[in-house]
C-alpha cells in the first residue's frame, strides 16, 4: 500500500451517518435538549457545537479502527468498549500519532461512550485519560517537547495532522475549541458540562 494511502486509511473518522445504527441513535438521543427544566437529560445536551463535532469525530476514529481490525461493529456500543480493546486501540494510535493526539482520542472515546451508554461505569477509561494526560505533562516538562506535537523536538509529524482527519462520506467539519495550555494544545477550556469534564464530582483534570 502506498504511504499516502496508508496514512489516509489510518486517520479516517467515520461521520455519524456511517456509524452503526445503535451508536448513531444513542448519540443523537444524547444530544437532545431537555423538554422542560424538570426533564432528565444527557450531559451532551449542553455541549457546544464545536465540542459535539470534535467528540463525534473522535468516536468515529474509534469506530473506523474497530472496523479495520475486524473486532466487530455488530456488538452493542457499551460491549464494544473494553479495557482490552481500548489498550489495543491506543497501541495502534501510537504507531502513527503524537502523544497529544493519542490523549485527545482517549478523551473523545470517553466523552462519547459515557453519553452513548450512560448506565455503564466508565471510570476505568477516565482514569486512563488522566494517566495519559499526566504522563504527557511530565514528559513535556522533562524533555521540552514541541507543543505542537507532544513529542520532544517535534521529530515525528502526526499522521492525523498530515491527513487532516480524512472523513469518509464528507461529514461537516467544525471549529476546534479554544486552548488554555500551550504545552498541551489539545486541551481546551471547558465548562463543567463540556466533554472532558466530570460534572459528577470527580477530581478535575486536563482533557482534549
Amino acid at each position: 500500500m502506498p504511504p499516502t494511502e496508508a496514512v489516509a486509511r489510518a486517520a479516517v473518522c467515520l461521520p455519524v451517518e456511517q456509524w452503526p445504527e445503535a451508536d448513531a441513535q444513542a448519540w443523537l438521543i444524547a444530544l437532545e435538549p431537555p423538554v422542560d427544566p424538570f426533564s432528565e437529560c444527557s450531559a451532551a445536551s449542553s455541549w457546544s457545537e464545536p465540542s459535539r463535532v470534535k467528540t463525534a469525530k473522535g468516536y468515529g476514529r474509534w469506530l473506523h479502527w474497530v472496523s479495520e481490525t475486524g473486532l466487530g461493529l455488530d456488538e452493542r456500543p457499551a460491549d464494544r468498549v473494553t479495557p482490552q480493546k481500548a489498550r489495543a486501540y491506543v497501541t495502534d494510535l501510537r504507531r502513527l500519532n503524537s502523544d497529544s493526539t493519542v490523549l485527545c482520542r482517549i478523551q473523545e472515546l470517553y466523552d462519547a461512550i459515557r453519553v452513548i451508554a450512560p448506565d455503564r461505569d466508565w471510570a476505568w477509561l477516565r482514569r486512563a485519560q488522566n494517566r495519559a494526560a499526566g504522563a504527557l505533562r511530565a514528559r513535556t516538562r522533562q524533555d521540552g517537547a514541541d507543543p505542537a506535537s507532544g513529542r520532544a523536538g517535534g521529530a515525528r509529524q502526526d499522521a492525523d495532522d498530515r491527513s487532516r482527519d480524512i472523513e469518509v462520506g464528507a461529514a461537516s467539519r467544525g471549529p476546534i475549541p479554544g486552548r488554555v495550555d500551550n504545552r498541551l494544545p489539545c486541551l481546551p477550556f471547558r465548562t463543567p458540562f463540556e466533554p472532558g469534564n466530570d460534572h459528577v464530582g470527580a477530581a478535575s483534570r486536563p482533557s482534549h
